[in-house]
C-alpha cells in the first residue's frame, strides 16, 4: 500500500513528469498576438491634396513657425537627441530639419544644415550655408554631434557645433565602392542611406548599393576594426579613422545568406537603414531581401524579421517575425521595451515585432496607399510609402515619405479589465476557488503574445501584467494571455469568503471584481482541459488510464490530478512556491466516488514540485462496474467535484 502513498521520493519523480506533461496541457491554446492600438495624426507639414500621386505635394516652408504648419518634401530618417528634439533627413529640400521639444511637446521647426541647393560644398564652415544631396540619414554620437548620411554626395556629414565637415566618403569618387583598411574620409561609398554611432563612436554607415554595411573604427570592438588579414595577404591593424566592411561582401554582391556565420561572409541587398540596440546589437533593414537582419558584438549575423522572400510580400501578422512577409522593410527604431518598429514601406504600413518575436500592424492599410485617417485609429489610416520611424516617449513618429508629411502614433491607453465572475477554478472552471489552487481568470488584459513563469517560486509579474487581491496581496502566475491569466490563488485568503481582485498592466490598474472564496473548491483535471471528459489520472505505473490503458477494478490504484482540495497538515509552501518532496497531506481526507461507489482516499495532498496542484491516490473497488466512461469525481469538506471518466475493466 505504501508504494503508492506519497512517502517515496522515486514515487515522485514519476508524477513529476506526467504532472509536468499535463500542466502545459492545461494551458488554453495558443492565439495569434493582438497588435496594440495606436491612435494616429499629423504633427509636422501640411498634406497639399493632389489630384495624381503622391497623395500630398511635397516643398518648402515654415522654418521658424510652428512644425505643424510647414512643408517638408521627401523626409526619410529621423531621429531625437538627448533633449527630444527631433531631428528630419528633408531628402527632397536637401535639408536636415529640427523641431525643438517644447515641454515635452514639439514646437517650432528651423534648418540647421543645407542651405536648400543639392549640390556637394560647405566643407568646414557653418552647416547652413552648405550644399547637400538627398540627406537620408540622421544620427548622434554621445557628445551631440549630429551625422548626416549625405546620399547624393557619397559621404557621411559631421556637424559639431555649427560647423560641417566630411566623416566618411570622399564625393569626387563618385558612387562606388574602395578604401577599406583607410582612412574613411578617403573611401568611396555608393549613396549610404543611414549611421549610427555606438557609446565609444564607431560609426557604422549603410552603404546601400554595395550591399554592405561599414564602419568607420574608434576603438577595436567592432569585429571589422580589429586586427585583421588583407584580401592579398598581410595583417592589418587598426587606426582610429579607419573604415573596414562590417557586414556583406561587395566583391560578391547582392544575395540573402551567411545566417549563423560572421557578418564580413554574409550577403546583403541593398541594406538601407541601421540601429544598435541597448546590448550593442547591429539592428540592419536588409531592404532589398525584405528581412531585418541582427549581428551581435562577436560579429554572428541573424535574421530577426521577415522571410526573405526576393519579391517582397504581407503576411505573419501576430505570428513569428520570421515567418513573416515584408516588402522592402526601410526605416527601424526600438523603443525602451525592446519592441522593434518596421517602416514596411512597400506595404504602406507600420509593423512591429515584440521582445518575444511576434509581428503585428500597428499602423497604415495593405495595399491601400493613401493619407487618410488622423485622429482615429492608426490601422484604419493610409500611409504612402512611409520610410523612416523614430520613438520618443513611447509615441511612435513615421517619416510618411511619399506624403511629405511626419505623422505620430500614440498608444491607446490600456487599463486591464477582470470580467464580472471571471475569477474560477482552472480545472472545472467554475467558481468558487479555494486558497493555494489554481485559478483562470477571464478579462481583456492587452498582451500582445503569451507569457509563462519560467521558473519557481512563480513570478507575480508577466510583460508589465500582475494581480492583487485583497490588502494588496499578489498572486503569482503561471501563464498570461490577452484574455486568459492562470494564477495561484493565495493561501493568506484562507477564512475568506469573499475577496477583491485588481489587474494592473504597466501601472495601470482596472476596476476590482469579487471573487467567491472557499475552504474546498475541489476539481479535477482533464486531458482535454475543458473540465469534462476524460480526467487526469494514473494508475500506480504512472501511465495515463485510458480507454488503451484501463483500470482493473480491485487491482489498479489511480493517482487523481486536481485542485482545490483546501489546507495541508504539515509543509505547507508558502504562496507561489512549489511543494517539496516532504509529504504535505490535506487537512481533510476525501472521499472518491467511481462508478457510483463511494471510497476513501488512501492519501490526499500537495503534488510535489509544483504550486497549486493536488493528488489523491484512491482503488478502483472491485464492485465497480466497467465501461469506457465511468464517471469519477471528489468530495471533500462537503463539497463535490466536477466529474469526469476513467476507463474501467
Amino acid at each position: 500500500m505504501k508504494a503508492i502513498q506519497l512517502t517515496n521520493p522515486d514515487r515522485f519523480r514519476g508524477r513529476h513528469l506526467f504532472a509536468l506533461a499535463f500542466l502545459c496541457a492545461l494551458l488554453p491554446a495558443l492565439c495569434l498576438a493582438q497588435a496594440p492600438p495606436f491612435t494616429i495624426t499629423t504633427v509636422i507639414g501640411t498634406c497639399t491634396a493632389s489630384s495624381t500621386v503622391p497623395p500630398c505635394l511635397g516643398g518648402y516652408a515654415g522654418d521658424g513657425g510652428a512644425a505643424g504648419s510647414a512643408q517638408l518634401n521627401g523626409p526619410f530618417g529621423l531621429a531625437f537627441d538627448k533633449n527630444g528634439n527631433l531631428f528630419i533627413a528633408d531628402a527632397n529640400n536637401s535639408r536636415v530639419r529640427e523641431v525643438a521639444n517644447s515641454n515635452g511637446t514639439l514646437g517650432n521647426i528651423s534648418t540647421v544644415a543645407g542651405n536648400g541647393t543639392q549640390g556637394f560644398a560647405g566643407d568646414a564652415g557653418t552647416a547652413t550655408s552648405a550644399e547637400l544631396n538627398s540627406p537620408s540619414g540622421v544620427a548622434f554620437d554621445s557628445s551631440g554631434n549630429l551625422y548626416i548620411a549625405d546620399a547624393g554626395n557619397y559621404e557621411i556629414r559631421e556637424v559639431v557645433g555649427s560647423t560641417i565637415s566630411t566623416f566618411a566618403g570622399k564625393n569626387s569618387l563618385g558612387a562606388t565602392f574602395s578604401g577599406d583598411y583607410g582612412l574613411a574620409p578617403s573611401a568611396a561609398l555608393s549613396t549610404p542611406t543611414s549611421v549610427v554611432l555606438d557609446s565609444a563612436g564607431n560609426a557604422y554607415i549603410a552603404d546601400p548599393q554595395n550591399n554592405v554595411v561599414r564602419v568607420v573604427c574608434a576603438n577595436q570592438t567592432p569585429i571589422a576594426c580589429g586586427t585583421l588579414l588583407y584580401p592579398a595577404g598581410g595583417t592589418y591593424t587598426w587606426a582610429k579613422g579607419d573604415i573596414n566592411t562590417f557586414a556583406g561582401q561587395y566583391s560578391v554582391g547582392a544575395g540573402f545568406q551567411g545566417d549563423g556565420g560572421l557578418s564580413t561572409g554574409a550577403l546583403l541587398t541593398n541594406p538601407e537603414v541601421v540601429i544598435l540596440d541597448p546590448a550593442g546589437n547591429l539592428l540592419i533593414a536588409d531592404t532589398g531581401n525584405n528581412a531585418i537582419r541582427k549581428v551581435t558584438p562577436a560579429g554572428i549575423i541573424s535574421t530577426i524579421a521577415g522571410n526573405g522572400n526576393p519579391s517582397g510580400s504581407y503576411s505573419g501578422d501576430g505570428g513569428l517575425a520570421t515567418q513573416a512577409g515584408l516588402n522592402a522593410p526601410k526605416g527601424i527604431a526600438l523603443d525602451a521595451n525592446g519592441n522593434l518598429y518596421i517602416a514596411d514601406s512597400d506595404n504602406c504600413v507600420i509593423r512591429m515585432v515584440d521582445p518575444n518575436g511576434f509581428i503585428f500592424t500597428i499602423a497604415g492599410i495593405h495595399s491601400d496607399c493613401g493619407y487618410s485617417g488622423d485622429k482615429g485609429p492608426a490601422t484604419s489610416a493610409q500611409l504612402y510609402f512611409p520610410s523612416g520611424v523614430a520613438v520618443y516617449g513611447g509615441n511612435v513618429y513615421v517619416a510618411d515619405n511619399g506624403n511629405n508629411v511626419i505623422r505620430l502614433l500614440i498608444p491607446v491607453p490600456q487599463v486591464p479589465q477582470i470580467n464580472a465572475g471571471g475569477v474560477v477554478n482552472d480545472a472545472s472552471y467554475k467558481a468558487p476557488v479555494a486558497p493555494g489552487s489554481i485559478a483562470s481568470v477571464f478579462g481583456d488584459f492587452f498582451l500582445t503574445s503569451a507569457s509563462f513563469s519560467t521558473s519557481l517560486p512563480l513570478s507575480t509579474s508577466l510583460d508589465g501584467l500582475s494581480f492583487q487581491f485583497t490588502g494588496g496581496t499578489a498572486a503569482p502566475l503561471y501563464f498570461a494571455s490577452s484574455g486568459q491569466v492562470n494564477m495561484q490563488v493565495p493561501w493568506e485568503l484562507a477564512g475568506q469568503s469573499t475577496a477583491s481582485l485588481t489587474a494592473t498592466l504597466n501601472g495601470s490598474t482596472g476596476a476590482a471584481q469579487s471573487v467567491n472564496v472557499a475552504a474546498f473548491a475541489p476539481a479535477i483535471f482533464t486531458v482535454n482541459s475543458e473540465g469534462t471528459g476524460p480526467g487526469a489520472i494514473l494508475d500506480s505505473s504512472y501511465h495515463l488510464v485510458s480507454a488503451s490503458n484501463p483500470a482493473i477494478a480491485g487491482t489498479t490504484y489511480i493517482l487523481i490530478y486536481c485542485t482545490g482540495l483546501g489546507a495541508v497538515s504539515a509543509n505547507q509552501p508558502a504562496t507561489g512556491a512549489a511543494a517539496s518532496t516532504e509529504t504535505a497531506p490535506t487537512a481533510t481526507l476525501p472521499t472518491v466516488t467511481i462508478g457510483g461507489v463511494t471510497e476513501n482516499a488512501y492519501f490526499s495532498g500537495l503534488a510535489p514540485g509544483f504550486v497549486g496542484l493536488y493528488q489523491v491516490n484512491v482503488l478502483v473497488s472491485a464492485v465497480v462496474a466497467p465501461g469506457s466512461a465511468v464517471p469519477v469525481s471528489i468530495t471533500i469538506g462537503g463539497a463535490t467535484s466536477n466529474t469526469v471518466t476513467i476507463a474501467v475493466q
